[in-house]
């Protein structure tokens, strides 16, 4: 009868190993996928987004370090705009300054890459904020219009400088 108790034992022991050997590859393949997919850096990843109001385009938002934004603008409305001023906040009420812009004027179709400092946006590289994009232009008819342009959310992701002012219609 010892042989059969000794198979016994022998499988109980295979099945063992099997059993324990296949939970730990399974442990192992999903540690490699979170490793992979940077799951334990300990920044956590802010998609960017610039979702524009009625009218208004919104695009390629990214922050930097320093604070400075970088956007592409353009507006819908069936007329040119003069854009005098640009600014974002993290609260809904219009700020009481703007970055003076001038000699921005968008077209009805065109588009203009804005580049400006974003208060409390500032910080190390992974930093998220959230907050509104903010414009004063002016039309043939109306100066000085103060409009909430577009709801975004971005993250700090590099330390370079990008300038001030506007760049170039598109």
């Amino acid at each position: 009868m010892e042989p059969v108790e000794s198979i016994r034992k022998a499988q109980s022991a295979m099945e063992y190993l099997m059993t324990y050997g296949w939970a730990l590859l399974i442990i192992t393949i999903a540690m490699g996928v979170l490793f992979y997919l940077d799951f334990f850096n300990g920044v956590a990843t802010v998609q960017s987004t610039c979702i524009s109001s009625t009218g208004y385009l919104c695009t390629g938002l990214t922050i930097n370090s320093t604070g400075y934004a970088i956007v592409t603008l353009g507006q819908t409305g069936g007329y040119p705009i003069t854009v005098t001023g640009i600014a974002c906040t993290n609260s809904t009420t219009p700020p009481s300054t703007f970055v003076s812009i001038s000699g921005a004027i968008l077209q009805d179709t065109g588009t203009s890459k804005f580049v400006f400092q974003c208060p409390g946006a500032a910080g190390p590289i992974g930093k998220a904020y959230r907050g509104y994009l903010w414009m004063v232009y002016d039309t043939e008819s109306q100066s000085d219009l103060v409009v909430r342009i577009a709801t975004f959310s971005a993250q700090v992701v590099t330390n370079a400088g990008m300038g001030t002012g506007f760049g170039s219609n598109t």
